[in-house]
């Protein structure tokens, strides 16, 4: 089983660095509210996410309602789940570095909590009781500074609720201040706070697909495991068999359940805010394995964002076809999220760090890590990149790497990718072009080093910089 790793890569064409949050050594904190048993999707995307919780200081996991378990909450099924996710808490720990361990299971269990169990808008009546859900939510926009992370898989009211609490007991500045502390992607509106919430605080970071009500299969978010979305997605890891084979084992596996309607339909909330290199949390617009959203206006304070599209690249016979979709900012990263999940499942097996595939240490350039690498280049110019220096904590098998453009990030403000924005990419020391990768873009190089040359200044007018992507995987 392959694991994967994305490091991008911004070639700016002006001197001024674009203004981004701080990067830190600390976990992301995050905050998550689920309509769980409204169907098997939540607890999925539970068990998801606890393999991935080391990557994060969880702060809450809250049970909601939603429009389709309007009058009921159920934290025990978030509890029963992390009671198996402790029983192999111990294996997952030996598979990560002392600074990236995993919470015990007491400690997550101590952050369960009900939102109100009520449906929307029927929570901010007055004399409504504070529920438990919105209360630490409250106290941790209130204990740190640092940003506040909200996956939303159901109804928001919880949020409402702590919003509407904070702005009756704080003054405005104080108010404007906690918020901005939030950045929330929920999974459409699934009740009717959602709209309320982006209408009363028009500054909250929100990320949204706007459609008609209930009208999912519009949502960029279906992209994740909708069938017959297009010939170039791959459905076959998205189904229940893949899911036997690959995911469901051990103690933890056992209690994901099998696929009702959709696999994890909230999962892309999620997705967005796991750190492997593909977005940037306050860059909707570069994309994720979540999917790419973009601003809902030109403001460049705009903090609402929604559907926008990309363009993959797949064959037909003997052509190359194209179709632009918002769904494609999903789907066309289904192996890679697939294969990762799949490679940390393996850890939940063994204590045994030989017995399972694990990410690689990107460094390219002398730089090493995750984070964008920002690099000023001269219009028609070139500079190299070397990726040699990547470490395989492995061990055993051979490191891939493999470099591509993605132009959607790279020409705003143009509303479509012209071939004039392209990056010429040329492989060093022995490596190849393919004409299309596993993620459907075009014109990919295979090679530890790489030539990239910028198009001349009158072909590029139009573009801010150049989003360049190295994906290195173990073969």
């Amino acid at each position: 089983m392959l694991s994967y790793t994305l490091f991008p890569i911004f070639l700016l064409l002006s001197l001024v660095q674009p203004t981004l949050s701080t990067n830190t050594t600390e976990k992301p904190r995050i905050f998550i509210l689920s309509d769980i048993l409204n169907e098997p999707d939540d607890s999925q995307s539970l068990v998801r996410y606890l393999l991935y919780s080391n990557e994060f200081q969880t702060e809450g996991i809250v049970a909601t309602t939603s429009t389709w378990l309007p009058n009921e909450t159920h934290p025990e099924a978030i509890r029963e789940i992390i009671r198996a996710y402790g029983s192999v808490v111990g294996n997952l720990n030996q598979h990560v570095p002392e600074y990236k361990q995993y919470s015990s299971a007491e400690e997550l269990l101590d952050v369960v909590f009900s939102g109100p169990t009520v449906y929307g808008k029927q929570a901010l009546r007055n004399n409504t009781t504070l529920s438990p859900g919105a209360t630490r939510l409250i106290k941790s926009l209130k204990s740190s500074n640092a940003t506040l992370h909200i996956p939303i898989w159901g109804g928001t009211n919880t949020l409402a609720q702590a919003l509407q609490h904070i702005t009756h007991t704080r003054t405005p500045t104080e108010a404007k201040t906690l918020r901005s502390r939030l950045r929330i992607y929920t999974i459409s509106d699934q009740d009717d706070t959602g709209p309320w919430l982006r209408a009363t605080y028009p500054d909250l970071f929100y990320i949204a697909s706007r459609h008609a009500w209930k009208a999912y299969s519009l949502a960029t978010w279906t992209g994740i495991s909708t069938m017959g979305l297009s010939p170039a997605a791959n459905d076959s890891i998205v189904q229940n068999e893949w899911l036997k084979r690959f995911i469901q084992k051990g103690e933890l596996g056992g209690v994901y359940p099998d696929i009702e309607y959709t696999m994890e339909g909230d999962s892309p909330s999620l997705l967005y805010f796991i750190p492997n290199g593909l977005g940037y949390i306050d860059k909707p617009e570069w994309g994720s394995w979540g999917g790419r959203y973009s601003p809902l206006s030109n403001d460049p304070c705009e903090t609402q964002f929604g559907d926008t599209i990309d363009t993959i690249y797949y064959t037909s016979g003997n052509k190359t076809e194209t179709k632009k979709s918002n769904h494609a900012t999903v789907f066309r990263w289904r192996s890679a999220f697939q294969t990762d999940f799949a490679a940390r499942m393996q850890w939940t097996l063994s204590p045994n760090y030989a017995s399972a595939r694990h990410p690689p240490v990107i460094r390219v350039n002398g730089s090493e890590g995750l984070e964008p690498l920002f690099i000023n280049v001269r219009l028609n110019h070139s500079i190299i990149f070397d990726a040699s220096e990547t470490l395989n904590t492995d061990q055993h098998g051979d490191l891939q790497f493999e470099w591509y453009q993605y132009q959607e990030p790279s020409y705003l403000p143009n509303p479509s990718p012209q071939s004039n924005e392209k990056l010429n990419i040329e492989p060093l020391s022995g490596g190849q072009t393919i004409k299309l990768n596993e993620q459907r873009f075009e014109d990919a190089v295979r090679a530890k080093k790489i030539r990239v040359t910028l198009p001349a200044a009158q072909d590029a007018e139009m573009v801010d910089g150049y989003h360049l992507i190295l994906q290195s995987d173990i073969d």
